[in-house]
């Protein structure tokens, strides 16, 4: 992906990647927070979903309006029209600057003129434009909207929220380009579904020029919020699911090492990070790579993958190396570090995948469930839930001894390895 922007131009404020954030980056996340109504000003301002479980199908999904589209497997980037420029904000709060610019449309009573205060939500990803995928254009598929212009669009409708995305900045861009103007970066909007096109969700996304790992659903009459949000759901085959630890390794003589697996947790006033208990399997090929320089692993953040045929090794001291301890089936196997990302999954979202994997929701099991209840006629349309507002719901201000008392619930009682099945 750094390639791919370094070949669009894609420019990072701060220059290099390890120099201290640039305060143009702050304000601006800043600003990206006041316009969806963050309550941490300094968070990445965009709503993160969760995993889809069989009792989440029955409670949620079957009972309110949802869309469907495939789960790109690219790098999740908020886009930022501001003051005439174009910016990207990634995950780890890092703000590019990309040289575009977004027109307003004809009919907009400040036309001529560029977008300011504009945000979208959505996924870069380098697609093929040829079947030996040798060459690629850079594209940002766009999958929300949560203010453009002088519109607050976090409390409407999804339906309406994608119209707005699609008519007053896509469209407005492919007009400007259609007179022979040449942009670096291409805006394109994701394809929705309804639920129960699910099956054709799937076939399109066998045959689209980038990965996909999986399916999102969004709901249609819940406003846009940053932070975990409950109602908004991804789906991923049980042997696709993964958790972003952060590596910790413990050296010892020569080439030997343990790797720690940490998560996050959320205080009431910082973010921290911890061990729980978990090590990293010793396979496959990235471990590998890990063995022959570690200290570019070290304090990184690694996908990995439950693999329940591997081996696990639990070292009997977790501060110093040691050769004692006791082999256990199965393991996180690590897949690739994620350099779009600063901190691990916290223990909350680690415990949902665990959960996803041992539920074990396969795709022919989502499709059966949702033509059920199609046939029952219990499914509601999405399409008929039109544009209106929607109530804002406004955050709970939990109590030092509420803070108190989740800490413990969380640091207590940690299972994150996968039960076998029978």
């Amino acid at each position: 992906m750094e390639q791919a922007k370094a070949s669009a131009r894609i420019t990072l404020l701060r220059g290099h990647p390890e120099n201290p954030m640039h305060s143009r980056e702050l304000e601006l996340i800043r600003l990206c927070n006041e316009l969806v109504h963050g309550q941490v000003p300094e968070a990445f301002p965009g709503a993160q979903p969760t995993s889809l479980t069989r009792q989440k199908v029955g409670d949620q999904l079957l009972q309110e309006p949802y869309l469907v589209c495939e789960k790109t497997d690219g790098e999740r980037h908020l886009l930022l029209a501001y003051e005439g420029h174009v910016y990207f904000i990634d995950r780890k709060c890092r703000v590019w600057l990309c040289p575009v610019q977004l027109p307003l449309p004809d009919d907009h009573k400040r036309a001529p003129g560029w977008h300011h205060n504009t945000l979208l939500d959505g996924e870069l990803v380098p697609d093929a434009e040829d079947t030996e995928g040798s060459q690629t254009c850079l594209r940002y598929l766009v999958y929300d909207a949560m203010h453009i212009f002088d519109e607050d669009l976090t409390h409407r409708t999804l339906l309406h929220r994608l119209k707005k995305a699609l008519f007053d900045v896509i469209l407005p861009k492919e007009q400007l380009l259609s007179l022979g103007r040449k942009d670096p970066l291409q805006l394109m909007l994701k394809d929705f579904f309804e639920l129960w096109q699910i099956k054709e969700v799937v076939a399109i996304a066998a045959e689209l020029p980038h990965g996909t790992d999986g399916l999102v659903f969004t709901p249609v009459m819940v406003p846009y919020a940053p932070g975990t949000c409950p109602a908004l759901l991804k789906w991923k085959p049980a042997d696709m699911n993964t958790v972003d630890f952060k590596l910790e390794v413990v050296l010892g003589d020569g080439k030997k090492m343990h790797v720690k697996l940490l998560v996050g947790f959320k205080g009431k006033d910082q973010w921290q990070v911890k061990f729980c208990g978990h090590w990293l399997a010793k396979t496959g090929e990235v471990f590998k790579v890990l063995k022959k320089d570690p200290k570019q692993f070290d304090g990184k953040i690694g996908e990995c993958k439950w693999n329940p045929s591997a081996k696990t090794f639990t070292p009997t001291d977790a501060f110093r190396f040691t050769m004692n301890g006791a082999w256990e089936d199965g393991g996180w196997v690590l897949e690739r570090l994620r350099e779009d990302k600063e901190v691990p999954n916290d223990l909350r979202t680690a415990k949902r995948v665990v959960e996803s994997i041992e539920d074990n929701l396969t795709e022919e099991d989502l499709a059966a469930y949702i033509v059920k209840a199609k046939e029952d006629g219990k499914l509601k349309a999405a399409a008929s839930c039109g544009d209106g507002y929607l109530a804002r719901v406004e955050p709970q201000n939990r109590s030092a001894k509420d803070v108190g008392a989740l800490r413990c619930k969380l640091t207590s009682n940690i299972p994150m390895k996968v039960s076998r099945r029978n």
